[in-house]
This record gives C-alpha cells, structure tokens and sequence, in this order.
C-alpha cells in the first residue's frame, strides 16, 4: 500500500488550517518585502538599511517561528514512520490515470510549495541590503538545507512524512518565492523611474 494513502485521512480542518496559516505568511510576506524595498529606495541611507534589516530578520524569525509549528509541532507522533524517497512518487499517487485521484495528497504537493515562497521573497532582499555575494545562489542553498533537515528531522521524530517529493516542492516554492521577488524589483525600478523622469 502507498504511503499516501495514510495521508487521505487526515482530518480536512488540519489541512485548512495549515492553508491559511501559509496563505497568511505568503501574503504578508510579500506585502512586507514591498514596503521595505520602497521605504529603502525612497532614501537609500544607511540608516534606512540597517532599519530595513532589522524588519526582514523580524519577519524571517516570525516565518521560522510558524515554519517550526507548519512542519513538527502541530504534526502528531505516529507509531512508525511512513516515508518515501521516490522522487515523484506523491504526483503519481495524488494525479492517477491523470486526473486528480486524491485530494490530500494534491493539497500537501500545493502546501509545500507555497510553504517556500515567503523565504523566496525574503531572503534575497535580505542578502541584497547586505551586500553578500551571491546572494541568489546562497539563498537556493540555505532553503535546500533547511528543507533536508525538516525532512530529516521527520523521519527520526516520526512527526510528518518524510519524503523526496517534499524536498523537490520545497526547492520548486523557494525558486517562485525568487522569480516574484524578482519581478517585485522590476516593477519597482519602473515606478521609480516614471516618478524621476528619463535621465537627462
């Protein structure tokens, strides 16, 4: 029998609650990396970037705080320890005969995807006020290890479900979390230029 199957019936209301806890991270987090990118743009002092700082590692320990709850806390023990390391596994059990065949699995494929994207839009503004080198690929890094110690952290504790797929969609929500920052500093440069004019 597929591991997955045991995760068909989890109760709905945990999954929902998990849902609105990460929608809520997603959307604060974007709207929280926006206004630091305007507050640092409209007078790029060092000040301003120290503050601006201090307000991503904030919200970064607010996201690792509630990361920590999504991923073990609020995960009950089970007797053994169901895993997976079948890269693709969980696609082919949630989208059988192509369709969606099992509605749990597809929500947990869609929640740790978006579980990834705050990061994805937080750490690289981090890295970038801070100068570091790199900052893109020291980011994917950072994500990838903290996602293979969740996993890890799983399979001994026995809370959640430890799996490959887990690994992938974590990666996959890191690098959307990246591609919206991205675009987030493409629409910024534009209104910033609207609002000087076309250099001289």
């Amino acid at each position: 029998m597929s591991p997955y199957a045991r995760t068909d019936s989890l109760p709905s209301l945990s999954e929902q609650t998990h849902l609105s806890v990460i929608l809520a991270l997603v959307a604060l987090t974007a709207l929280g990396v926006f206004a630091v990118e305007l507050f640092v743009r409209r007078r790029p002092t060092p000040p301003r970037h120290r503050l601006a700082q201090a307000a991503l590692l904030l919200a970064l320990g607010v996201y690792l705080a509630a990361y920590l709850w999504l991923t073990l806390l609020s995960r009950e023990l089970k007797p053994d320890q169901p895993h997976s390391f079948i890269l693709f596994e969980s696609y082919r059990y949630a989208f059988e005969g192509g369709r969606i065949a099992h509605l749990s699995t597809a929500r947990q494929i869609l929640l740790n995807i978006l579980l990834y994207l705050p990061p994805g839009l937080l750490v690289p503004s981090l890295l970038r006020l801070r100068g570091a080198a790199r900052p893109w690929r020291t980011g994917l890094l950072a994500a990838a290890s903290l996602s293979l110690l969740t996993e890890l952290t799983q399979l001994l504790t026995r809370r959640g479900m430890a799996e490959a797929d887990d690994l992938f969609n974590n990666i996959l929500g890191y690098l959307i979390g990246m591609g919206l920052y991205a675009c987030l500093l493409l629409i910024l440069n534009r209104l910033t230029l609207k609002k000087d004019g076309p250099p001289m």
